[in-house]
């Protein structure tokens, strides 16, 4: 029961994953913005 229990404080703890999730969901914030702009223009383009 213990060693479980330190596993998952190690796995939950935001200096491990946290931060590089958070790094993640930056950069997919970033391609998703980028795409939907792409789209956008591209039914602009389509729609004239």
């Amino acid at each position: 029961m213990e060693n479980k229990s330190k596993e998952k404080n190690i796995l939950i703890n935001p200096n491990t994953t946290g931060y590089r999730d958070r790094k993640m969901a930056k950069w997919q914030g970033l391609i998703l913005s980028e795409h939907n702009e792409f789209v956008k223009e591209e039914k602009r383009k389509h729609g004239k």
